[in-house]
């Protein structure tokens, strides 16, 4: 065997098989027990072997995957065939060092492949907790009113707004009561699939609903625009609220910032709570 024929050969050696006494192991015996440093290479991947499968021995493979996987085995190599055809024969002697040798190859294939799936389903795993929020922060008014104008405000100066019909587990809040020019999608803290709803008047201050749909806890908003907006600093109102599973945040920006918020939020007065009771009830 040259060298790269050993490499080989030690990798199919299976951890805790006996299989340096196959013949066609030989020659691999006979030169790890006079090459230390082969000795060394060739521990260090039956250990390699072990901690491996240990790893990953719980992880739980996706459906069809193993299927999959022997199937394009069995069609490429005839592993099938080849480990049916060596555990039929009655006779071991009978078998040709050929087919032993096939055998040997067929235990690599299938060991390797064992491997190849459990490394797979352990990607998946580790996707899995890594792509799935762990510690998305809990969404209050407060912290919203002072985040959101920068949400907001990547959505404004964005160039690719849509006019297509809008995702609709996000729509609009049925407290504002105006036109939709288009729509953004936003990333934020609380959810990556945010969207911004441009709602500016005709011949007034930029105005933009935030939709979010929030991944964390939720707690202290109102169930509609409040009568004044949390915030009105900075040439701004910035106004949050929550209907069922979204959280609204209104913000108007520029001169006539707090008259724009009172005319698209309906607060006026004793016609407002009567079309409010309405929709409420819708």
């Amino acid at each position: 065997m040259n060298d790269r024929e050993i490499y080989e050969a030690i990798d199919a050696c299976r951890p805790g098989a006996d299989d340096l006494s196959l013949p066609e192991m030989a020659a691999l015996a006979s030169r790890l027990d006079q090459e230390p440093e082969l000795r060394e290479r060739f521990e260090r991947s039956q250990k390699l072997d072990v901690a491996v499968g240990e790893a990953f021995q719980d992880v739980p493979l996706p459906d069809g995957l193993e299927e999959r996987l022997l199937a394009r085995l069995a069609f490429e190599g005839n592993v099938v065939e080849q480990v049916t055809d060596a555990r039929s024969t009655d006779d071991v002697d009978a078998v040709s060092p050929a087919s032993q040798t096939r055998s040997a190859t067929t235990r690599q294939i299938v060991w390797r492949a064992g491997l190849a799936i459990s490394a797979v389903a352990a990607v998946v795993a580790i996707m899995v907790v890594f792509l799935t929020p762990q510690d998305v922060p809990a969404l209050n008014p407060t912290d919203l009113a002072s985040k959101g104008v920068a949400f907001v405000q990547s959505a404004i100066d964005a160039d690719d707004w849509q006019t297509a019909e809008p995702p609709e587990d996000y729509p609009p809040s049925k407290f504002v009561l105006v036109p939709v020019h288009g729509w953004h999608q936003v990333v934020t803290d609380y959810d990556r699939e945010a969207v911004a709803y441009d709602i500016t008047p005709r011949d007034g201050p930029t105005a933009t609903l935030l939709v979010i749909r929030p991944r964390g806890e939720v707690y202290g908003f109102p169930s509609g625009p409040p009568g004044r907006p949390q915030s009105t600093t900075g040439g701004r109102s910035v106004a949050a609220w929550q209907q069922d599973e979204l959280v609204f945040l209104l913000v108007i920006s520029g001169e006539g910032h707090a008259d724009a918020y009172q005319r698209m939020t309906n607060a006026m007065g004793p016609v407002a709570a009567i079309v409010r009771g309405w929709l409420n009830a819708a």
